[in-house]
């Protein structure tokens, strides 16, 4: 089911992840990983054209954005992510935006 895949893609994430944003603001946990996928559910947002690219233990997915007719500023149209992992886990997040 998607719950399980969903569940799957957070227990990437080390539960004290470090997540910087384009704007340079940080925060930390794994929850805030779950919040914005519980949101994107929430208001009809999706991914697609999905590149990803990996070296060693940095990946980098790109993504374009798409959001429902209702909310339609939501997100921006791409999204960079660039993953660093230890030891098997995603310990920090840097989101790059396309606006």
């Amino acid at each position: 089911t998607s719950l399980r895949y969903r569940e799957k893609l957070i227990e990437h994430f080390d539960k004290d992840l470090l997540i910087v944003f384009t704007s340079g603001k940080t925060v930390f946990g794994r929850r805030v990983v779950e919040q914005e996928i519980e949101e994107d559910i929430l208001y009809g947002n999706s991914f697609a054209g999905m590149q990803v690219m990996s070296s060693g233990n940095i990946s980098i997915v790109e993504v374009q954005n798409i959001n429902a007719a209702e909310y339609p500023d939501r997100c921006p149209a791409n999204t960079v992510f660039v993953l660093h992992r230890t030891a098997g886990k995603a310990t920090r997040l840097h989101l790059h935006h396309s606006r």
